[in-house]
């Protein structure tokens, strides 16, 4: 699933997948995030073309 900085923890807690994966395009440019691994939706695009 992915998700925005602010919904990562909700979503591994109410939701049923457990692969969240939270995406820099969903940041704000002047916010800090120390609790989240932020990925770039590119990266993760090329991660899952390299699992297939």
């Amino acid at each position: 699933m992915l998700v925005g900085p602010e919904s990562d923890q909700y979503a591994l807690l109410a939701g049923q997948v457990a692969d969240v994966r939270v995406l820099q395009e969903f940041t704000h440019p002047d916010e800090d995030y120390p609790y989240s691994r932020i990925q770039s939706l590119n990266v993760l695009q090329c991660f899952a073309a390299s699992t297939r």
